[in-house]
């Protein structure tokens, strides 16, 4: 199943009908048929958590964009300070 991103025009016709039923049918048969629904009784309710190790990753991704903009102010910050006051970098030092 490709992952195709078409617009449907014409969906008068019986045939575009027919088309989009089949789909639907065929699409939900799957679905229900596959390792997803094993285990679910009828009138019961599938409901799916995020997984642990997503939530890990988002964590991780979040700490790590904070530790990088925090070094990108830490950086800009000691560039402005050590234009103001070069003697305490090194620069402007006569031995």
């Amino acid at each position: 199943m490709g992952m195709r991103t078409t617009t449907l025009n014409d969906l008068d016709t019986a045939t575009a009908q027919w088309a989009a039923r089949t789909a639907i049918k065929n699409i939900s048969y799957t679905v229900v048929n596959s390792a997803a629904f094993n285990g679910i009784l009828p009138g019961s309710y599938a409901y799916y958590d995020m997984s642990p190790w997503t939530i890990a990753l988002i964590v991780f991704d979040v700490v790590a964009g904070v530790v990088a903009a925090a070094g990108i102010v830490w950086v800009v910050l000691r560039q402005l300070d050590e234009k103001k006051h070069p003697e305490k970098y090194g620069k402007g030092r006569k031995d």
